[in-house]
């Protein structure tokens, strides 16, 4: 997805207007390293040249710009040109499975860095049992609401300066992840039955009402 932004006016806000742009270097991995051949010829025309990501070589550019009356001001930009949030798949689980769930176990390669929330679609509301920052839900929080919840993953993409992180709001991606939750296994409550012997046959079914059902059998 396209994220273009004037070089100067987003990068060097309140710099002064009339000058030139150099690029002085390219490092395909790091901002910290030593900067080189290589890259793509970036258009560098006018004092507020438009960049285009998607049209550049993935990687740190070292640039300059002077206006002829201060010092050069150098800045890096890094070209990310599109961000992808993965390929969700949908996690299931017990309500008394008593687990904390990594959501991230609910996307394929996606993009590191981005921003859980609680998508508009989640039925029921975790809640307390949802933790935002290490995109985790708890289900020993979920006070036995079994039901299925939605989050939504959110990564942007970065331009990266020496004075400033820039986020392109408008060059992001995401999904949404689906959490089951079963409700637990329930037999009911347990129960002691008596039966005579000449009862004959019935349906244990019909006399359970827990997980154990005791029988006792004696003559009439």
């Amino acid at each position: 997805m396209a994220c273009n932004f004037n070089l100067r006016s987003t990068m060097l806000p309140g710099s002064g207007t009339g000058g030139t742009w150099t690029k002085l270097g390219f490092n395909a991995t790091t901002y910290t390293g030593t900067f080189g051949a290589g890259g793509s010829d970036i258009p560098l025309g006018g004092d507020d040249p438009i960049i285009v990501p998607e049209d550049l070589e993935a990687g740190y550019y070292l640039l300059s710009y002077s206006d002829g009356c201060n010092a050069p001001q150098n800045v890096i930009y890094w070209s990310r040109d599109s961000v992808t949030a993965g390929t969700p798949t949908t996690l299931q689980y017990c309500i008394n499975d008593n687990v904390t769930i990594a959501l991230a176990d609910g996307l394929t390669g996606e993009d590191a860095g981005g921003l859980w929330s609680i998508s508009p679609a989640s039925d029921p509301v975790p809640s307390g049992a949802f933790n935002a920052t290490l995109g985790t839900l708890n289900t020993t929080l979920l006070a036995g609401d079994d039901g299925t919840y939605k989050f939504i993953y959110t990564v942007m993409a970065l331009q990266n300066s020496v004075f400033e992180d820039i986020s392109c709001s408008f060059c992001s991606d995401f999904q949404e992840v689906e959490v089951i939750i079963d409700p637990a296994f329930k037999a009911g409550n347990d129960v002691a039955i008596s039966i005579s012997l000449t009862e004959g046959s019935f349906n244990l079914f019909d006399k359970l009402t827990d997980q154990k059902t005791v029988l006792e059998f004696g003559r009439s």
